[in-house]
């Protein structure tokens, strides 16, 4: 549904253990969509340009749908987080002053084109204009690779590991 209307970001929220299927493998990685409303047999050609945010409580990325993920994990290192009290708000603040955060981004990926996109990363299959200029960007301010998290969602891919228990026994 958020698909076909033409929502930029698409949030799925509080996903509980494994985060998979054929039509999120597509919304992530595909130029062009052709998703069929609830009730429909129309499907119309949409263009991709969406961003997918999901989130969860120890949720895993198996299968296809690891290399089209980057996994952020946050620890409040409490029992119940929801307890915490904060300072500021950074929604808030980012808000107010939005313009600001925007330009800064945009200067990063201005100053490494400049610099002439030197240490390019090795390009990630169906995401290189991303790998080319944002991960290239952050890799060359000596950030951490953002696409480390790939190896870590490949650790703990649940499909995965029980494919190498089966071959293990076949050997």
């Amino acid at each position: 549904g958020a698909a076909l209307m033409g929502q930029q970001i698409i949030a799925i929220d509080n996903i509980s253990e494994m985060m998979s299927g054929d039509f999120l493998n597509q919304l992530t990685e595909r130029p062009i969509l052709q998703p069929r409303g609830l009730g429909s047999s129309n499907m119309p050609r949409i263009a991709n340009s969406f961003t997918v945010f999901a989130n969860g409580n120890n949720l895993s990325a198996p299968a296809d749908i690891v290399r089209r993920t980057l996994i952020c994990r946050l620890d409040a290192n409490l029992e119940n987080p929801e307890e915490r009290e904060f300072k500021g708000n950074p929604v808030k603040t980012v808000l107010a002053d939005r313009g600001k955060y925007v330009a800064a981004a945009l200067a990063i990926g201005r100053a490494y084109i400049m610099a002439g996109s030197p240490g390019k990363c090795k390009t990630l299959p169906s995401f290189d204009r991303w790998s080319d200029l944002v991960r290239s960007a952050l890799v060359w301010l000596t950030m951490p690779d953002p696409c480390s998290s790939m190896d870590m969602a490949r650790a703990e891919d649940p499909l995965r590991a029980a494919r190498g228990s089966l071959f293990q026994s076949w050997a």
